[in-house]
């Protein structure tokens, strides 16, 4: 308040003033002004001056709803404002002002237009129209009578800024006089047909691209019960049908021309089917009428031959009837439908009583309207409303990337449901009042928490909404049955991660938006499809894939003497919109139903995000100064399955040990020291075997000052000597830190220094190459100079569980290693979780081939010996079965490429049971083949960074169910989180940024306490201080079933062309491909800086498929946006030395995606033929049989062309939807010839 203070105290007739918050009633607190004017400021009406003056200055929020003068404002003893004495807004009309009659004669003639259009008989002067049940379709028809009447232009707009009569009246004293021109009724000459409007247009493509789409049906079913006259009803259908041209319109396109082709009145004769149910059981009735009706809502329209509208009436005994109205929206829209309910119930009495039709003629038809739209919205308007939209959705995303329950299908779909929702009572009541206040509607307040809901799912800060406008700008609309419909573009920035606006701000944001939408609301859809989506895709709606509605077109009841009549809910299982959510206000409050399409949404994702918008929007409503980041998203018990989840533990316990990782070793061997527990090669080592020589490295290294904390660089090729000298160096007490002598020489010597390893385990010349070891203080332990010391090592400190026990080293964003340092009591909770899920005859035989410098090892190594299981040394797994052991293999712990390279060669040995995939995302396809070998019985999905010992989650991957392998649910000890960009939890099946926390995390990066605290945050959840977790960088979401889908890294998301791309999805598809063994995924760009996906692809050059062959695979698995533009076959993918893919090695990218910048040629006849017809509808001399067609001029309209001129020069029938499957004229050309 203080702030609006100082402003309204700068007015040079405010002497003293005070805002205040006062909540007197129910709902949310108001903003009061009380001021104290100087006498000689002579102001007579100071309310609308003083509103002015903060209104121009502030936002609309901040300006009070209610103002209050006095002659002083009340102070306390010591002289200071009492804010508890200020009055209270008196009870009564608008804020508590009393009723003023409108003074003068234009006060009185907008009084009138008031009444009329809000249907009351007493208007007075302070009043605000949106106080009164306006809203924004109201708006329109006081502005359209204000033109009509006043002759005076009434921008929307002004009717917000100005809401109140007298408010208004004084804005129109002033505005310009305007000429108030009517549509004219044209008298067209003999053949010719009028052209379609421009939303008959859009109508008329979208049936080209899928002919009989039910989703544009326009259905209502209604109840009679009473004496029905089935002739009178038959005589008002012939009446209505008469009167508006378009019911008997139907649509053609002649000589490359649209246009509507209208029956006379005489010759169209419109048909009442009926059918008789009464005969049916009674108690199926219902049932069996209420599937005819929805049998009935989806049967398709023929556009050509008509007719488009359907009557059908259903008899259910002698006074019951079911009356079904249908009708394609080409002809009408939801006003329309009222009209004609208006029209049967003004009808239909007359008839009954044997009288004339008495309706008053209608001023002009349809096609009058058409054809005045083609010609008012042409040249320097057209182009001016082009320029505004342009500049206004330049930049914004062309698609709404929500999580989906499934993949998006490549070719979208109208398969749908519908569920209800509603806006309790007292919710409904503070929406308004809230509006009120910052003077916005229940339209805008509902859009903006429903775009708060879609970014917040979909982690976008920009947000593109399609939202009806009536169309119906002129009076003489009101009553005629017609598609005036068109659909606005509502764009809301959220601007999430660049500030945390506040509800209040977004909703003010929302309120410039729709009115500067409604002020260019004459530039058709279409229009500004073709202007600025230059790539159609089959797969989504062209810029927005969800809408919203706040339907509250006149709603006129349909009474009827001697009928009583009642509307039947039927739901006909379309859905135009990926989402569409629609409320109604009835009886002062808010009900609504969310429309899904079935092929990207369960009922109970569509549920609970219905249940989340209605959970935001009350928050909002309760608290609008709130960040809309903070405003809730989960449902209570949402949160409260999500903690339970992440409280629980898999089946079997951990608990039972407080060792350290080598006890567990020494146990086994002291149970079982004659069972062979390494094999490498031919050789053979026992438990007891490998004890004694770990013993006596231990021995040696405590001797050299080895203890608890203090690290053993461990440099040994692949032998038993190496699972020796780690299980050794853990037995001393010291943190083993291996070093590949594989490695070059420069990542050796930087693993050496940087761990400050006070000895180097090592053999023979494996130490060659590594700096002066001497000089730098680092002893070495040389296992060939001679023998070591008979077990039992000399006593030194304990080793505890939270001593370290290894550090291994991992690639760096700086391009040097760093050092995951894990503790004992980490590395035991795998080894004890491995216990539970792996029996005893899968560890009869690990593979170990994974190098010791990365954490895989650890698994192969440790969970085996601590078990009684048998370690099988391999130095790479493709040597698997090569092998003198291979069929002693039961389980093998890879990364997925690698397994896939094994199928691709010798397969996997018949031993082989349990197969154990990690490191990479596993494509659906590879479980799939190890699942097909027939001796493969179990494979697990393992994901887990290097910072959380090894797995962090597992799952079982069921064979055969089609849906990506789940990552599944965390190990015992280990906590998940998901995350959106501020930290806090998302809901299930929302994606986020998964966070690890619990027993198994790291201690930290060696010796990098700033990176550390960065990685390794303070656990915002945890329950008791002190806890941690991880920031993985990866994305992941919860599914439904309970587990965690991985959907890749933060950093492998990319933006080409606006679309949001995960490349691990493009890599997947590729994966799909039979003849393609491996393949990576890169953004290029080219020499404009355009951006485009390079594909590397591996595999026999021979059987790998042409680009346009591949293009044409992917192209039904993926959207258009995710397709590569350009190949590259390598022989190899560049790889780490842990086995993952080296994107900065991969092939270097060609300078353009297209290749040669000359037009290709046409290849034959087919293809010569159809760039003839490209060019001359496109009005070009050349165009390459490679180009997209929307890329080059193309749209809609003109695609309905060229399938027309391909119909007659080649006598082909193709539907339009091919045109979009396959846009360049070599791939229509190889369309045309299958």
């Amino acid at each position: 308040p203080g702030e609006i203070e100082a402003v309204l105290a700068g007015h040079p007739a405010v002497r003293a003033c005070a805002v205040l918050a006062r909540r007197d009633g129910p709902g949310d607190a108001r903003l009061v002004a009380y001021a104290v004017l100087s006498p000689e400021a002579g102001l007579d009406d100071p309310e609308p001056a003083l509103h002015t003056w903060l209104q121009n200055r502030l936002p609309s929020f901040m300006v009070p709803a209610a103002w209050i003068f006095l002659e002083a404002l009340p102070l306390t003893a010591n002289g200071k404002l009492d804010r508890r004495a200020l009055p209270a807004p008196a009870a009564g009309r608008e804020e508590g002002r009393g009723y003023a009659p409108p003074s003068g004669r234009l006060e009185e003639q907008l009084a009138a237009i008031w009444g009329e259009v809000l249907g009351r008989e007493k208007i007075g002067a302070l009043d605000s129209f949106f106080s009164l049940g306006g809203h924004s379709l109201l708006a329109i028809q006081v502005a359209t009578r204000v033109r009509e009447i006043l002759g005076v232009e009434l921008p929307l707009r002004r009717i917000f800024e100005e809401p109140t009569l007298r408010g208004l009246a004084r804005h129109l004293s002033t505005a310009g006089q305007v000429a108030t021109q009517g549509l004219p009724r044209t008298e067209a000459a003999e053949g010719d047909e009028p052209p379609l409007s421009f939303a008959q247009q859009r109508f008329w493509l979208n049936d080209q691209l899928e002919p009989g789409n039910p989703a544009y049906n326009i259905f209502l079913a209604v109840r009679l019960t009473g004496e029905l006259s089935v002739d009178a009803l038959e005589r008002t259908f012939r009446e209505i049908v008469r009167r508006h041209e378009t019911l008997r319109t139907t649509f053609a396109l002649r000589s490359n021309r649209l246009v509507q082709v209208v029956a006379g009145p005489d010759g169209f004769e419109p048909e009442l089917q009926s059918l008789d149910l009464s005969l049916a059981p009674e108690e199926a009735r219902d049932e069996w009428a209420r599937s005819l009706a929805e049998e009935e809502a989806r049967h398709p329209f023929d556009l050509q031959t008509g007719p488009l509208l359907r009557l059908g009436l259903l008899r259910l005994d002698d006074r019951e009837h079911l009356l079904l109205l249908t009708m394609h929206h080409i002809i009408g829209d939801g006003w329309s439908m009222n009209v004609l309910l208006r029209e049967i119930g003004l009808l239909y009495p007359a008839f009954v009583r044997g009288e004339p039709a008495a309706l008053p003629a209608l001023p002009i038809q349809f096609a009058d309207f058409a054809r005045w739209q083609r010609k008012e919205l042409a040249g320097e308007v057209l182009e001016r409303q082009l320029a505004w939209w342009r500049a206004r959705l330049a930049g914004a995303p062309h698609l709404l990337e929500l999580p989906l329950d499934r993949p998006r299908p490549a070719l979208d779909t109208t398969d749908g449901a519908t569920l209800d929702l509603a806006l309790p009572d007292a919710l409904s009541t503070r929406l308004r009042d809230l509006c009120r206040r910052h003077g916005t509607t229940p339209f805008m307040a509902l859009l903006a928490a429903w775009a708060i809901v879609l970014g917040r799912h979909a982690h976008q800060d920009d947000v593109l909404i399609g939202s009806p406008i009536a169309g119906r700008n002129r009076r003489e609309l009101e009553n005629l049955i017609g598609c005036f419909v068109n659909t606005l573009v509502l764009r809301v920035e959220l601007a999430l991660r660049r500030k945390a606006p506040s509800f209040q701000e977004i909703l003010a944001e929302v309120r410039t938006a729709a009115l500067d939408a409604f002020s260019h609301q004459d530039i058709p859809f279409d229009r500004i499809v073709e202007e600025l989506v230059t790539e159609r895709h089959l797969s989504y709606a062209p810029l927005v894939q969800v809408f919203f509605a706040l339907q509250n077109t006149p709603a006129d009841k349909l009474e009827v003497p001697g009928l009583s009549l009642a509307p039947l809910s039927v739901r006909p299982g379309v859905a135009q919109f990926d989402l569409s959510l629609t409320f109604w206000e009835r009886s002062g409050s808010f009900a609504g139903t969310l429309e899904h399409k079935t092929a990207l949404f369960d009922r109970t994702t569509a549920g609970r995000l219905a249940g989340r918008f209605l959970g935001l929007l009350a928050a909002a409503v309760e608290a609008p100064h709130r960040p809309v980041g903070d405003l809730p998203l989960l449902l209570p018990e949402e949160r409260q399955a999500l903690l339970e989840w992440n409280d629980r533990t898999p089946p079997g316990s951990t608990a039972g040990f407080d060792g350290c990782l080598h006890e567990l070793f020494a146990a086994q061997a002291a149970r079982t020291p004659d069972a062979v527990a390494v094999v490498h090669g031919h050789e053979r080592l026992t438990y007891g075997e490998l004890a004694a020589q770990a013993g006596g490295i231990a021995h040696r290294l405590r001797e050299l000052g080895i203890r608890p904390e203090k690290r053993v660089a461990i440099c040994l090729d692949r032998s038993p000597a190496l699972v020796a000298a780690l299980l050794g160096t853990l037995a001393a007490g010291g943190v083993s830190v291996p070093i590949d002598p594989a490695y070059p020489e420069q990542r050796r010597t930087w693993i050496l220094e940087d761990s400050g390893a006070g000895v180097l385990v090592t053999r023979g010349l494996l130490s060659r190459g590594l700096p002066d070891l001497a000089g730098r203080g680092v002893q070495t332990l040389d296992l060939d100079a001679g023998p070591l010391p008979a077990a039992g090592a000399p006593a030194g400190s304990r080793v505890l569980p939270e001593h370290l026990a290894y550090v291994i080293y991992t690639s760096g964003s700086t391009g040097r290693p760093k050092g995951v340092s894990i503790e004992h009591r980490s590395a035991v909770l795998l080894a004890l979780w491995a216990r539970q899920v792996y029996p005893a005859a899968d560890l009869e035989g690990v593979l170990a081939a994974t190098s010791v410098c990365f954490d895989l090892s650890v698994f192969e190594l440790f969970v085996p010996l601590a078990w009684g299981g048998r370690v099988i040394l391999a130095s790479h797994v493709l040597d698997l079965p090569r092998l003198p052991a291979a069929c002693e293999v039961r389980l093998v712990n890879t990364v997925p490429s690698a397994a896939a390279e094994l199928l691709r060669g010798t397969g996997l040995p018949g031993s082989v049971r349990t197969v154990n995939l990690a490191g990479e995302p596993l494509p659906r396809e590879l479980a799939d083949r190890l699942y097909a070998t027939g001796t493969v019985r179990r494979v697990f999905n393992l994901y887990g960074p290097s910072e959380d010992t090894t797995y962090s989650t597992f799952a079982l991957v069921p064979p055969g169910d089609g849906r990506p392998p789940a990552i599944g649910h965390p190990l015992p000890g280990t906590r998940t989180f998901l995350v959106d960009p501020r930290g806090l939890p998302v809901p299930l099946g929302v994606t986020g940024e998964l966070w690890l926390a619990g027993a198994g995390l790291a201690r930290g990066y060696l010796d990098r306490p700033g990176l550390t605290a960065e990685k390794f945050a303070p656990d915002p959840f945890a329950q008791q201080p002190g806890g941690r977790v991880y920031r993985t960088g990866d994305l992941a979401r919860l599914r439904p079933d309970g587990d965690l889908e991985f959907l890749g890294r933060v950093d492998q998301q990319v933006k080409v062309r606006g679309f949001r791309i995960e490349l691990g999805e493009v890599e997947a598809a590729l994966h799909s491909h039979p003849a393609i063994r491996d393949c990576a995924v890169q953004v290029c760009e080219d020499r404009s800086g355009s951006r485009f996906l390079l594909a590397c692809l591996t595999g026999e050059a021979d059987a790998l498929p042409a680009p346009e062959a591949l293009r044409d695979f992917l192209s039904d698995r993926l959207p258009d946006y995710m397709l590569p533009s350009a190949f590259a076959v390598l022989p190899e993918l560049p790889r780490l030395p842990n086995g993952k893919v080296d994107r900065g090695k991969l092939a270097p990218p060609p300078e353009s995606p297209a290749g040669d910048p000359v037009p290709a040629e046409p290849g034959d006849p087919l293809e010569e033929a159809l760039e003839a017809i490209w060019c001359d509808v496109l009005g070009r001399e050349r165009i390459g049989v490679h180009e997209n067609f929307f890329t080059v001029g193309g749209h809609s309209l003109l695609g309905a062309q060229v399938v027309a001129r391909v119909r007659e020069v080649l006598g082909i029938e193709v539907p339009l939807r091919r045109l979009f499957e396959a846009p360049t004229i070599a791939r229509l050309a190889r369309a045309l010839r299958s």
